[in-house]
């Protein structure tokens, strides 16, 4: 008689863990789907204008528009400086200012290239190290729509004290840029809870 009710126990029991199971696997897919969504949607936008005069402004390296966006952030003197972190050790500051598509000369003088980070973190590293050498308080980072938000998790861990202005150039609504997102999602929030 024990052995049928501790029997017909464990088969109700089965079923009721199985319906749990799928529940909770059903509320974290909504959650994960409703939080990727979020971060799509909130993606930061470029300011509409870089009114206020900057010490410097970062860019990282990963596309030709995001180099091209700083160069014209220093034409219009939104700072009296550049510093592009992730550049090919045999591409000099002149080669990128022979691809800019500007009409107004600028001084290569003004911009300094970081040869060494191969991601984000060492972008900021490699960042943080020019901007404490030149004693820089306040800067534009510049990157991709996409890749901002880990962008400015790195750097913010790294120098929180600088004041760090997101200036987003904006990729275009395709499959590519979608897959990039998906990635990018994942990353800042490995970012966000690792060291």
């Amino acid at each position: 008689m024990m052995n049928r009710v501790s029997k017909h126990k464990q088969v109700s029991f089965k079923p009721r863990a199985m319906k749990l199971g799928l529940a909770l696997s059903v509320f974290i897919a909504g959650l994960w789907l409703i939080s990727l969504t979020f971060f799509w949607l909130t993606l930061p936008n470029a300011p509409i204008s870089a009114a206020k005069q900057k010490d410097a402004i970062i860019v990282l390296t990963g596309g030709a528009e995001r180099v091209n966006t700083g160069i014209t952030l220093l034409n219009e003197n939104s700072a009296p400086a550049l510093f592009v972190s992730g550049v090919n050790e045999l591409v000099t500051p002149q080669e990128l200012l022979d691809l800019w598509d500007g009409n107004r000369p600028v001084d290569p003088c003004c911009i300094t290239l970081g040869h060494h980070a191969q991601n984000t973190k060492q972008n900021a590293l490699e960042a943080k190290a020019w901007i404490d050498e030149n004693d820089i308080n306040d800067i534009y980072l510049v990157t991709s729509d996409y890749h901002m938000p880990r962008a400015l998790i790195e750097f913010q861990k790294v120098m929180p004290k600088t004041s760090i202005t997101a200036y987003s150039v904006e990729s275009a609504t395709n499959m590519k840029t979608a897959k990039l997102v998906f990635t990018e999602y994942h990353k800042s929030l490995a970012a966000q809870f690792l060291p």
